[in-house]
């Protein structure tokens, strides 16, 4: 007798139980053409060798983008049967909100709209609603990870600069033998809100390596040629890249 998906409001719903392929596929709607790097990334993400993805990139390189994508290919593909999108609750190096009323769900929801803007891309809405009627879209923080087998689907972490290298290690070991883990971030410290804590950096230099590769880790790093969000961020990645350059030559982190 095959397990199927739990309703999200039943008891240790975040255990990964579901072995159920859909049964309908769903169209794709890409809104932009990919970079060839980018399809490589997408290529490389429905390999049946792949094991985990780290999409290293600048804001607006489309990380997140391109990591749904790869899950609803595998959803139409039958190689999953879910999704999942995890976020560290760290918020803005120099904004707090304070204390956040409501349940679990009310206090993370503003965390998970990256994700529902990037379905809601790719998706039309009769389809998105299904899936999620379905409970085959999952979100939580990473403070809930542990205890948990992450089964038969694919795992988006975002915003992995804001998470410290034992959160990384703790998703990471979460993962079974028929699922994809895809962790995007940005290396270069311009979206970090941790400092020196932030354990994403380290992550891309201990798996950027032939023994990985051949682990089914590969890592891939997206520059400001590869945005697409649009040409004003572009723009402005840019000129913030050389603002940094220059205060790194000058040593005295200040730029004069």
């Amino acid at each position: 007798m095959s397990k199927k998906y739990r309703p999200s409001g039943a008891k240790n719903s975040l255990v990964t139980l579901q072995n159920d392929k859909i049964c309908e596929n769903f169209t794709i709607k890409q809104k932009f053409e990919l970079t060839d790097k980018q399809k490589e990334i997408v290529d490389t993400g429905i390999s049946k060798e792949s094991r985990c993805l780290i999409l290293d990139g600048v804001a607006g390189s489309a990380k997140t983008y391109l990591s749904v994508l790869i899950g609803l290919k595998l959803l139409n593909m039958r190689r999953v049967a879910g999704i999942h999108y995890l976020r560290t609750l760290v918020q803005s190096k120099d904004s707090e909100t304070g204390f956040l009323v409501g349940d679990l769900n009310e206090k993370t929801k503003y965390y998970n709209v990256p994700l529902y803007d990037k379905l809601s891309e790719l998706l039309i809405k009769p389809d998105l609603d299904k899936l999620i009627k379905e409970d085959r879209i999952r979100t939580y923080p990473t403070s809930m990870i542990r205890g948990i087998t992450e089964e038969n689907c694919v795992t988006i972490f975002d915003e992995n600069q804001n998470a410290l290298l034992g959160t990384i290690e703790s998703v990471m070991t979460r993962m079974s033998e028929h699922s994809l883990l895809i962790l995007c971030g940005d290396s270069s410290g311009s979206q970090n809100d941790l400092g020196q804590k932030t354990g994403f950096k380290k992550v891309c230099e201990i798996f950027n390596d032939e023994e990985s590769r051949n682990n089914g880790v590969a890592y891939f790093r997206l520059d400001s040629s590869h945005i697409v969000r649009s040409k004003f961020v572009k723009y402005v990645v840019e000129k913030f890249e050389k603002v940094r350059t220059l205060i790194g030559n000058n040593g005295n982190g200040n730029g004069h």
